[in-house]
């Protein structure tokens, strides 16, 4: 061994060694199996992942695109009912209209031609049972109800 002081002044070093023609062995390296499946269990694994990521991104853009389809939908349900609405609306208030007091009271005279009861066409008769109130009716059919009532009589004497 050398001197470290001394390897300067060392000049056998730059000296042209004896070659030796023995040479190692050479040996074939087997290609590592281990480290080779490796690589290609981690390849499929990333591939796997990413097919999973593509698959949920595709997922949730899918379910968004179904979303706003909805939303849309419920738009356009929403705008039906506001007309809906509006037209059940007007139709009550038409309706309320013509039911009130005096649009049926002028449809009863102008197009059933209807009169008012007055007092002079009412007479009151006193039973002793019960009040009635009859409206006047015309010679024959005040005849025809007086004869239909004395057969009645007659009807209830005949038969106890």
């Amino acid at each position: 061994m050398h001197n470290p002081q001394q390897t300067a002044y060392d000049l056998s070093l730059f000296e042209e060694r004896q070659r030796t023609t023995e040479r190692a062995p050479l040996r074939v390296a087997k290609a590592d199996t281990k480290a080779r499946r490796r690589q290609i269990f981690l390849r499929v694994q990333s591939i796997a992942a990413a097919a999973v990521c593509v698959a949920l991104v595709v997922g949730v853009l899918q379910s968004r695109a179904r979303v706003t389809e909805l939303a849309g939908q419920i738009e356009d349900a929403q705008n039906i009912l506001s007309e809906e609405q509006s037209e059940y609306d007007y139709l009550s208030v038409t309706l309320e209209s013509q039911t009130n007091l005096t649009s049926v009271e002028q449809i009863a005279r102008t197009q059933l031609g209807m009169t008012k009861l007055e007092k002079e066409n009412v007479r009151y008769i006193s039973l002793e049972t019960e009040d009635a109130v009859y409206k006047p009716e015309g010679e024959i059919s005040s005849f025809l109800s007086g004869l239909e009532m004395g057969f009645l009589d007659l009807m209830e004497y005949i038969a106890p």
